[in-house]
């Protein structure tokens, strides 16, 4: 199993460091997951909403 790993030419699998490109979709998909992150919790707090104030907490936490 690791015989492959020995062969696999791992310079190719960092070269994106080097390049604009690669930094400019590391930023993008870091923003995204930033944005989608934060509405996930304002959907989550706009949902729990509907239950009684006593099960919001506990609704938050598993929907996190």
């Amino acid at each position: 199993m690791t015989e492959w790993l020995a062969n696999v030419d791992w310079s190719m699998w960092y070269a994106w460091i080097f390049t604009i490109d690669g930094w400019i979709s590391l930023i993008t998909l870091s923003f995204l997951e930033i944005i989608l992150g934060i509405d996930n919790l304002v959907f989550l707090t706009i949902a729990s909403q509907r239950l009684p104030k006593n099960q919001r907490p506990r609704a938050q936490r598993i929907g996190l």
